[in-house]
C-alpha cells in the first residue's frame, strides 16, 4: 500500500509541474494548463476536486495545508501593476503562504490592492454582475426569503392586509403601528408600497 501511495503522489507531482512554468527559484512559475476566466486563478483537478493550482503547489512541497490556515495565498502580487491578476498564475511555493480568508483580505488592503473605482470588477466585468432579469430575486425567487419567512418578521400576511384595510378606512399610520406592535414606518412603508408590495393586491 505504500508504494501504491508513492506511485500515486509521483504521478500527481509529475502531472502537475509539467503543467508549470519554472524558471529561476526566486521568479513567477506561471500555470500554463486551464486558468478560471471569472478571477485568473489556474485550476488543476486533483484527486477529482478542482483545485487552485497555487494551492496544489504548496501542498505538494510542504504538505498540507494546516487547519488553522487553509487558504493559499500569494506574496508575489506587490511585483505586479495595480489592477493585475496575473500573480495568481504563480505557482512557486516559495511565493505562496497559509492563511485565511482574513489574513488574505487584511494582507491585500495592507499592499493597497484592493479593487475599487474603475477596477472594481462592476466596472471591468460588468457582465459578470447579474443585474435585471438575471438577478436572483428574479430567476429564482423562491430562494429569497420575504414576508413572514425573513427571520424577527413581525408581520404576517394577513396582518398586512389588516393594515391596508384599516388605512383605507382612513386611521392613522401611528395608531395601527401601536395595535400591530411594528414602528409608525413600517405601515406607512405598506402604504406607500415600499413594504410588503408583493402581497396581492399591492402588486
Amino acid at each position: 500500500m505504500a508504494h501504491a501511495n508513492q506511485y500515486t503522489f509521483a504521478t500527481v507531482e509529475a502531472r502537475f509541474w509539467s503543467k508549470v512554468d519554472r524558471r529561476g527559484p526566486d521568479e513567477c512559475w506561471p500555470f500554463l494548463a486551464h486558468i478560471r476566466r471569472v478571477n485568473g486563478y489556474g485550476l488543476f483537478d486533483l484527486n477529482g476536486v478542482t483545485r487552485t493550482a497555487h494551492s496544489v503547489a504548496w501542498e505538494l512541497t510542504n504538505g498540507p495545508l494546516p487547519d488553522h490556515a487553509p487558504i493559499a495565498c500569494h506574496s508575489c502580487d506587490v511585483r505586479y501593476p495595480l489592477g493585475s491578476v496575473e500573480y495568481r498564475k504563480c505557482c512557486n511555493p516559495a511565493h505562496v503562504f497559509p492563511g485565511t480568508d482574513a489574513t488574505n483580505i487584511a494582507d491585500r488592503d495592507a499592499k493597497g490592492r484592493t479593487a475599487s473605482g474603475d477596477r472594481h470588477g462592476t466596472r471591468t466585468r460588468p457582465e459578470s454582475v447579474a443585474r435585471g432579469d438575471r438577478n436572483g430575486s428574479r430567476t429564482r425567487p423562491e430562494s429569497r426569503p420575504r414576508g413572514e419567512r425573513v427571520a424577527g418578521s413581525k408581520l404576517t400576511v394577513a396582518g398586512v392586509l389588516v393594515i391596508r384595510r384599516r388605512l383605507s378606512l382612513g386611521e392613522r399610520p401611528c395608531r395601527i403601528a401601536a395595535d400591530m406592535g411594528v414602528g409608525s414606518w413600517v405601515v406607512r412603508a405598506i402604504q406607500h408600497g415600499d413594504a410588503w408590495a408583493w402581497v396581492e393586491g399591492r402588486q
